[in-house]
């Protein structure tokens, strides 16, 4: 299975949790968080997952990442 492997951040320090927050992709971030991604993980940018959701507008999937 795909989530099995790790995915490092990419060269923006973005991990998969990041560019699923941003894209408001709940279903994603559930597996995602479900199989170990790390939420408090932060880019270069100096933003974890959750501020990524809510920079895109998403302030709900923003509170599920760090519940």
């Amino acid at each position: 299975m795909l989530l099995s492997h790790s995915h490092p951040p990419d060269t923006r320090g973005q991990t998969a949790l990041h560019m699923a927050a941003w894209s408001q992709r709940r279903g994603v971030c559930l597996a995602l968080l479900e199989s170990g991604a790390i939420p408090g993980l932060i880019d270069n940018a100096g933003l974890t997952s959750s501020e990524e959701a809510k920079r895109a507008g998403d302030s709900e999937l923003a509170k599920l990442i760090i519940s």
